[in-house]
């Protein structure tokens, strides 16, 4: 049987190998607070080991599924494959700092502060 999550957050990550991690630990808590099931799919197309390494964090995190390919498909095709896994009944996707949408004004000067709706 396939679980069901209420929400599921994709990542889209390409050269994100410096950030992934730090992406996912200020995910979780803003996920946790929400107070729902949720998983995190990280799509990482490319070959420059930031799947590799997410590939490593999902094997002791349950919430977070990996996907991707060595060959770079692009973000859209990204987001959408992991909208087509998804198994959350609200699916988001990410693509810029976590921060950017979990704490208000720390966006890069002149991009607009986001909130994630979920």
């Amino acid at each position: 049987m396939t679980t069901r999550f209420s929400v599921s957050l994709i990542l889209p990550a390409n050269n994100e190998v410096k950030r992934i991690a730090q992406t996912v630990t200020e995910a979780k808590p803003f996920l946790d607070q929400l107070q729902q099931t949720y998983e995190i799919i990280i799509s990482a197309d490319g070959d420059d080991g930031t799947r590799g390494l997410a590939a490593a964090m999902a094997k002791t995190d349950p919430t977070l599924k990996v996907i991707g390919s060595p060959e770079r498909h692009g973000k859209g095709y990204g987001i959408r494959q992991g909208v087509a896994l998804a198994r959350g009944g609200r699916a988001r996707s990410l693509s810029d700092r976590i921060s950017c949408w979990t704490t208000p004004g720390t966006c890069r000067r002149g991009a607009p502060d986001a909130t994630l709706g979920i």
